[in-house]
């Protein structure tokens, strides 16, 4: 796997978020230079995603700006590789070409590289006879970079979803997943601020696109951060889980708030099936941190 070091795109982050111009010629170069080192560090991102999540995530969400936000969207609509690692064991394959830095596989079955909800749908299936690289040789448990076009949007909308379905009480308590969900909603945030009523649509079908039919983007954030909430209003959670819930209620309404401006219908049964309470635990929890941010 090419040598790589997450220092590199906090540093990028801190950079890119600042200025849009040095975002644009980054997006710029992508696109018209193959071998420039602006695709080679999006290639190191990209060829660790899924399984290194949160490295693309914010490379994506730090260059964000008006300028590019229709490149970034394109782009993570179509991506050409998904990355995992294989089961220990796993033997559902055949090399077909030893090269000097990976290994050229091909899949004999159809593998599952996102589980299915409980309803028996939703599962990510990488199909027989797809071709992969191994990146990771000699190890008991192998990373494969499939050439298998997926769409990023739909993949962190399953992500939003196994969230709900696994409860945000839980999600808090897991310090790896916290980090997820919330540049999943700094992406989110940043994509929709400010735009187009009809591209705003497109980012939402796009996010829901491998959700359960009953949901959507939108459904999907306006239960989650009920659930933060709730949880926020009963006052169990320790300490580390409070800051925990309240990024994710901020972050999550900010993304509601973008997401249904200009069509704000969509949001009203929502509203009228959560009931005063869900806006009383706003107002109550954003009085609480008034007073606490007063000493």
């Amino acid at each position: 796997m090419i040598p790589f070091d997450d220092s590199i795109i906090a540093a990028f982050g801190a950079i890119h978020s600042q200025s849009s111009a040095l975002s644009g010629e980054f997006w710029h170069a992508v696109q018209e230079e193959s071998s420039s080192p602006a695709s080679d560090l999006l290639f190191a991102v990209r060829s660790r995603f899924p399984l290194s999540f949160l490295p693309q995530l914010t490379l994506l969400s730090s260059s964000l700006h008006n300028s590019t936000k229709e490149t970034i969207f394109n782009y993570f609509q179509t991506l050409p590789t998904y990355t995992q690692t294989l089961q220990r064991g796993f033997t559902g394959y055949d090399v077909m070409e030893e090269e000097p830095d990976s290994t050229l596989i091909t899949l004999k079955t159809d593998l599952r590289v996102f589980a299915e909800r409980d309803d028996g749908e939703g599962g990510v299936i990488v199909q027989n006879g797809t071709i992969g690289r191994l990146l990771s040789r000699g190890e008991s448990v192998p990373t494969v970079m499939w050439e298998w076009p997926f769409n990023g949007w739909a993949l962190i909308g399953r992500v939003l979803e196994t969230a709900l379905m696994k409860g945000v009480a839980n999600v808090v308590l897991d310090a790896s997943f916290v980090p997820v969900i919330l540049e999943i909603f700094r992406l989110l945030e940043g994509t929709v601020a400010g735009s187009r009523t009809e591209f705003v649509e497109n980012v939402v079908a796009a996010t829901s696109e491998e959700m359960a039919q009953e949901w959507d983007l939108v459904s999907v954030t306006y239960e989650i951060v009920s659930q933060a909430l709730e949880v926020l209003d009963v006052g169990l959670a320790g300490f580390g889980e409070v800051e925990s819930l309240l990024e994710i209620a901020s972050l999550g309404i900010k993304v509601l708030a973008n997401a249904v401006l200009g069509q704000e219908a969509s949001i009203w049964s929502l509203i009228v099936k959560g009931g005063s309470k869900w806006w009383g635990r706003i107002s109550q929890i954003a009085l609480t941190f008034e007073v606490c941010d007063a000493f």
